[in-house]
Protein backbone atom coordinates (compact mmCIF):
# COMPACT_ATOMS: atom_id res chain seq x y z
CA UNK A 1 0.00 0.00 0.00
CA UNK A 2 2.83 2.40 0.91
CA UNK A 3 4.61 1.77 -2.41
CA UNK A 4 1.43 2.59 -4.30
CA UNK A 5 0.94 5.79 -2.30
CA UNK A 6 4.54 6.85 -2.97
CA UNK A 7 4.09 6.12 -6.68
CA UNK A 8 0.93 8.24 -6.80
CA UNK A 9 2.65 11.10 -4.98
CA UNK A 10 5.59 11.05 -7.41
CA UNK A 11 3.19 10.89 -10.35
CA UNK A 12 1.19 13.83 -9.00
CA UNK A 13 4.37 15.87 -8.52
CA UNK A 14 5.54 15.12 -12.06
CA UNK A 15 2.20 15.72 -13.74
CA UNK A 16 0.77 18.27 -11.34
CA UNK A 17 2.18 21.52 -12.76
CA UNK A 18 1.11 20.77 -16.34
CA UNK A 19 -2.33 19.69 -15.17
CA UNK A 20 -2.79 22.83 -13.11
CA UNK A 21 -1.58 25.12 -15.91
CA UNK A 22 -3.89 23.43 -18.41
CA UNK A 23 -6.99 24.31 -16.39
CA UNK A 24 -9.28 26.84 -18.03
CA UNK A 25 -10.65 29.72 -16.03
CA UNK A 26 -13.04 30.52 -18.90
CA UNK A 27 -13.83 28.58 -22.09
CA UNK A 28 -16.51 27.76 -24.66
CA UNK A 29 -17.70 24.39 -25.88
CA UNK A 30 -18.03 23.66 -29.58
CA UNK A 31 -21.08 21.92 -31.02
CA UNK A 32 -19.09 18.67 -30.73
CA UNK A 33 -18.19 19.29 -27.09
CA UNK A 34 -14.59 20.36 -27.72
CA UNK A 35 -13.10 22.99 -25.42
CA UNK A 36 -12.43 26.28 -27.26
CA UNK A 37 -11.19 29.72 -26.27
CA UNK A 38 -9.56 28.60 -23.01
CA UNK A 39 -8.16 31.32 -20.78
CA UNK A 40 -6.00 29.74 -18.09
CA UNK A 41 -5.67 30.76 -14.46
CA UNK A 42 -2.86 33.13 -15.45
CA UNK A 43 -5.16 34.88 -17.98
CA UNK A 44 -3.28 33.43 -20.98
CA UNK A 45 -5.01 32.07 -24.07
CA UNK A 46 -4.35 28.34 -24.48
CA UNK A 47 -5.31 25.66 -27.00
CA UNK A 48 -7.76 25.88 -29.91
CA UNK A 49 -9.55 29.18 -30.53
CA UNK A 50 -12.33 30.36 -32.79
CA UNK A 51 -12.43 34.15 -33.11
CA UNK A 52 -15.25 36.13 -34.75
CA UNK A 53 -14.43 39.69 -35.82
CA UNK A 54 -17.50 41.77 -36.77
CA UNK A 55 -17.66 44.17 -39.70
CA UNK A 56 -15.98 47.43 -38.77
CA UNK A 57 -15.47 50.77 -40.58
CA UNK A 58 -16.38 49.32 -43.96
CA UNK A 59 -14.15 46.26 -43.61
CA UNK A 60 -15.96 42.92 -43.79
CA UNK A 61 -16.11 40.71 -40.73
CA UNK A 62 -14.31 37.38 -40.60
CA UNK A 63 -13.68 34.29 -38.50
CA UNK A 64 -10.31 32.77 -37.75
CA UNK A 65 -9.28 29.53 -36.11
CA UNK A 66 -6.02 28.27 -34.70
CA UNK A 67 -4.23 27.57 -31.43
CA UNK A 68 -2.58 29.60 -28.72
CA UNK A 69 0.30 28.62 -26.47
CA UNK A 70 0.85 30.94 -23.52
CA UNK A 71 -1.15 33.77 -25.14
CA UNK A 72 0.75 33.56 -28.46
CA UNK A 73 -0.54 32.24 -31.79
CA UNK A 74 1.15 28.95 -32.65
CA UNK A 75 0.92 26.74 -35.72
CA UNK A 76 -1.52 27.10 -38.61
CA UNK A 77 -4.26 29.74 -38.44
CA UNK A 78 -7.07 29.90 -41.01
CA UNK A 79 -9.22 32.95 -41.76
CA UNK A 80 -12.67 32.72 -43.37
CA UNK A 81 -15.28 35.17 -44.59
CA UNK A 82 -18.49 35.26 -42.59
CA UNK A 83 -19.95 33.12 -45.40
CA UNK A 84 -17.32 30.43 -44.74
CA UNK A 85 -14.96 31.01 -47.70
CA UNK A 86 -11.25 30.52 -46.98
CA UNK A 87 -9.33 33.82 -47.14
CA UNK A 88 -5.94 33.04 -45.57
CA UNK A 89 -3.75 30.29 -44.15
CA UNK A 90 -0.91 31.64 -42.02
CA UNK A 91 1.81 29.91 -39.98
CA UNK A 92 2.78 31.32 -36.57
CA UNK A 93 5.58 30.58 -34.14
CA UNK A 94 5.82 32.32 -30.76
CA UNK A 95 3.04 34.70 -31.82
CA UNK A 96 4.71 35.92 -35.01
CA UNK A 97 4.16 35.03 -38.64
CA UNK A 98 6.66 32.29 -39.46
CA UNK A 99 6.94 30.42 -42.72
CA UNK A 100 4.57 30.44 -45.64
CA UNK A 101 1.30 32.37 -45.70
CA UNK A 102 -1.29 31.81 -48.43
CA UNK A 103 -4.06 34.24 -49.37
CA UNK A 104 -7.18 33.38 -51.36
CA UNK A 105 -10.00 35.05 -53.28
CA UNK A 106 -13.15 33.62 -54.84
CA UNK A 107 -10.94 32.60 -57.80
CA UNK A 108 -8.56 30.54 -55.64
CA UNK A 109 -4.98 31.13 -54.51
CA UNK A 110 -4.05 34.81 -54.98
CA UNK A 111 -0.53 34.95 -53.50
CA UNK A 112 1.93 33.33 -51.15
CA UNK A 113 4.33 35.14 -48.84
CA UNK A 114 7.11 34.19 -46.45
CA UNK A 115 9.34 31.20 -46.94
CA UNK A 116 7.91 30.19 -50.31
CA UNK A 117 9.91 27.41 -51.94
CA UNK A 118 11.68 26.28 -48.74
Amino acid sequence: MMKRLNFLLVLAMLCGPEWLMAQCKTFKLSDRGDTLNCVDTRNRKQGPWLVQVPEMRGNPGYEEEGSYVDDKKEGIWRRYTMEGDLVAVEAYHWGMLHGKSSYYSVLGLEREEGLVGH
